[in-house]
Order: C-alpha cells, then structure tokens, then sequence
C-alpha cells in the first residue's frame, strides 16, 4: 500500500546496497549520471531519488522497487515466484494463526477466491472463515492495458455492497506523493489489503458484491476513477485446519 516513504530508510537501504558492491559514492553517481552529492544527500536521508532513478536503482541493485522503499529486502527463495512465495507463506501463517487461537474448537474452513471482474485490472485474493473467525487477503493489482502517465496520488477502497448500500471496509493510499509522479502500475503494487477480523458471510454459494474503487490523482489535479468489481468464487470449498 502507498505509505509516506522513510528517506532515512531509504537512503540507508541505498547505503548498504552501495557498500555491497564495494562502490564509493561517486563511482554511484557515475553509474547513475547524477552528482556525488545527490548520492551522498541520499543516504543522509535529506532527499530520495525521484522515481527513474528508483527505477534505474532498482535494476543496478537488482531488488525490487518496492524493497526500495521499504529500506528493505525481502526474504526471496529460489525455485519459487514471488507470488506462489507469497501465497505459501501466507496460508501457512494463517493456519497458524487460527490453530493458535482456536486449538479447543471445530476448525473446519471455508476458502473462497477473489478475482477481478474488470477487463483493465488482474489480482489475486482469497477469503478464509468458519464460524468463529473469517480473514480476507488481497494484493497484486495489475493494470493491464498500457497506461504510461504519471500520477501523484492513489486512493483505493475495499466496498461492499450490501443491497442499495455500499459498506467501506478498509481503505489504503496517499493523496500525494513525495516524488516526481509514478506509473498506473507501480502505484497499483503498492496495494495490500490483510484483513484478520472480515464481516462477510457466504450462506448457499452467495456473497455480497466487493469492488475496489481505484482513484488516481493526475498533474492536473483530477481523479480518475476506477471501479473494480470482484467475484467471490468456490463459497463452499472446506478444509479442516
């Protein structure tokens, strides 16, 4: 999810990525064509690279944009994608989870998938409940026609709607950002939704409508907006934990 970005974590993450590779700032900036300078002001965490130079560190130190970011990496194992990683890892800690706090009780659960119901938009999700507990999980939003326009501000929101009624049921984004503008696409991997307390029901293979309302903020100070429909899938899948 797009959060305000650390410059201390940032340029620290630059710091230690640089002294891996045995470079010395200037050898840095001349890889980069910019000023000693604007490395060493960098890693002082008085100011962070605009977002082609996030880019362009991000391939140099071969780790991902958002790792950047966070001023951190992310555990990575060979053999496996990122998203079946992730997926692995997070089933895995919410089976956990759930065995830790209901070890007395009957943990038979339903396992519902979510996936986008726009032509423009792919994710992934999935939606975990019993009697007793239900946690939804959604990430990896990917615009798939070409957009190349810089935006300066997301806002995206999880809904459901209820009847005539449409319910917010968490939100994430920044109506601005501390950069030169960034892409449809890396704003939209930048979105996250872990939800461990989820109010939705799923009674004879019928769930309420969700849909993420995606709003981008342009140079000219506009949203546009998005509406992105998600279908729920598989409502009567169990499995005991």
């Amino acid at each position: 999810m797009v959060k305000d970005m650390d410059r201390e974590k940032i340029g620290q993450f630059i710091l230690e990525q640089r002294k891996k590779l045995n470079l010395t700032q200037s050898e840095l900036a001349e890889q980069l064509h910019v000023t000693s300078q604007a490395v060493s002001k960098w890693e002082n965490g008085r100011g962070i690279p605009d977002i082609e130079l996030l880019k362009e560190l991000s391939n140099y130190f071969q780790v991902d944009l958002q790792e950047i970011l966070n001023g951190e990496i992310k555990t990575k194992e060979k053999g496996f994608s990122k998203t079946w990683l992730f997926c692995v890892l997070f089933l895995f800690l919410l089976f956990l989870g759930i065995w830790w706090l209901f070890p007395k009780q009957d943990n038979s659960f339903q396992f519902s998938s979510l996936e986008s119901q726009h032509d423009s938009f792919s994710l992934k999700g999935v939606v975990a409940y019993n009697e007793e507990k239900k946690s939804l999980f959604l990430s990896d939003v990917k615009y798939l026609s070409d957009n190349e326009e810089l935006y300066y501000g997301m806002i995206c929101t999880l809904y459901e709607q209820i009847g005539e009624t449409s319910q917010k049921i968490s939100a994430c984004g920044s109506d601005s950002l501390p950069t030169e503008g960034a892409t449809i696409s890396d704003l939209l991997s930048m979105i996250e939704f872990r939800l461990d307390d989820y109010s939705c029901t799923c009674e004879k293979n019928q769930c309420h409508d969700l849909y993420l309302d995606i709003r981008l903020l342009n140079q000219q100070n506009q949203y546009i907006s998005y509406e992105v429909p998600l279908e729920v899938l598989q409502c009567n899948s169990k499995r005991s934990v």
